[in-house]
């Protein structure tokens, strides 16, 4: 009787640890159980493809290796292969097209889906290229007696307009949903301090030459523009190595967010619904812990990670994030979709097919993720 009387207090004791335990854990706990809407990820497919060299994607996956150039659709099926030897491409996607730039001949191919709409071949070095929605292909090359020169090209491929830079140099090139304006972002350094600037040209009518106009925005002395992104949102994001900003309804600069460029690791407006940003909290001799800054219009979500992304890639509402020893795929609400344990090296991670899919790239082979 007296032993059933220790087993009854030994088991009371256990629940009151428990219970207070639960007591002044109860939010954490209830988080973990909120977030636990994820789910381990198991390819459907796996792309065994010797000397992988570049891989690329939109609305299909382009791979490219040291002899061949190939796009597989969303059943992992190659629709379209060529052989070609380059030391690589550039390229960009939106929607359902994507553009991409033989380096070595410099020969372009417009893309929908899995089919090449156009491919031409150009005499001057091409050295960026943007695609709209609508198939709208902008380029940035390189001409004797200009700094920089800027093309735009229809969905058929014909030439629909050519600009000329003498002073400045231009970094990102990108055409509005609606194929109304051009938005150049440049670099001027002829002065003592450098300026960045945004030029907006109006093409609505270019075709019939009315309404040819163009204006110059600064945005900043002493900030360099990396990327600037057309969104679905039809909002122009700049994204600048000292923050985020924007080009309100009266074509005025708007800030929306200031980066610490020594902490900040990662940061991307390309193809995302929200940009991002990943930023180094602190670092220790054996641990780091980064934080996840996802930046939407009336607030900011902040997702600490323990570990230090190795690569990021965003698409859509999804972003993926390799952190050595898996792959973290999150939505921009902060909340994990799903998790890929790794098992060797991974060399990076492509979202595709709007972010419904994922690519995870090693040496020698594609391991395919539905998300």
């Amino acid at each position: 009787m007296e032993n059933k009387k220790y087993v009854i207090c030994f088991i009371v004791m256990i629940c009151i640890c428990f219970l207070t335990v639960g007591y002044f854990n109860y939010e954490k706990i209830v988080k973990f159980f909120d977030d636990k809407e994820w789910e381990i990820a198991d390819s459907f497919a796996t792309l065994k493809i010797e000397n992988i060299s570049q891989v690329e994607a939109g609305k299909a996956l382009l791979v490219l290796t040291n002899s061949n150039l190939q796009l597989y659709n969303n059943h992992a099926k190659a629709e379209y292969q060529e052989d070609i030897i380059t030391t690589g491409i550039l390229s960009d996607s939106c929607e359902d097209y994507m553009v991409i730039v033989i380096k070595d001949t410099n020969t372009i191919y417009l893309i929908k889906g899995t089919e090449v709409v156009w491919q031409k071949a150009f005499d001057w070095s091409v050295l960026n290229v943007s695609v709209n929605k609508n198939g709208y292909v902008s380029l940035i090359y390189s001409q004797s007696g200009h700094k920089s020169s800027i093309k735009i090209l229809k969905p058929s491929g014909e030439e629909l307009f050519t600009s000329y830079l003498e002073s400045s140099y231009a970094i990102d090139v990108e055409m509005s949903n609606d194929n109304k304006e051009l938005y150049i972002a440049e670099v001027d350094a002829e002065g003592i301090k450098l300026k960045s600037n945004l030029k907006i040209i109006n093409v609505a009518g270019l075709e019939s030459n009315i309404n040819r106009s163009a204006e110059t925005i600064l945005l900043g002395t002493d900030d360099l523009v990396v990327d600037i992104e057309y969104s679905n949102k039809n909002q122009l994001l700049i994204l600048k190595d000292t923050g985020l900003a924007t080009i309100d309804d009266n074509k005025k600069v708007k800030e929306m967010a200031k980066f610490n460029e020594k902490s900040t690791l990662f940061s991307s407006i390309k193809n995302i619904n929200n940009p991002i940003v990943v930023e180094t909290v602190s670092t220790g001799i054996f641990t780091s812990e980064t934080n996840l800054k996802i930046l939407k219009d009336t607030e900011t979500i902040e997702v600490n990670i323990d570990r230090t992304p190795q690569n990021v890639d965003t698409m859509n509402d999804v972003i993926a994030l390799n952190l050595g020893d898996e792959v973290l795929f999150l939505n921009t609400n902060g909340k994990v979709i799903k998790r890929y344990e790794l098992e060797s090296q991974l060399t990076s991670v492509k979202l595709y097919n709007k972010g419904n899919l994922a690519a995870l790239v090693f040496r020698n082979r594609i391991e395919l993720i539905k998300l």
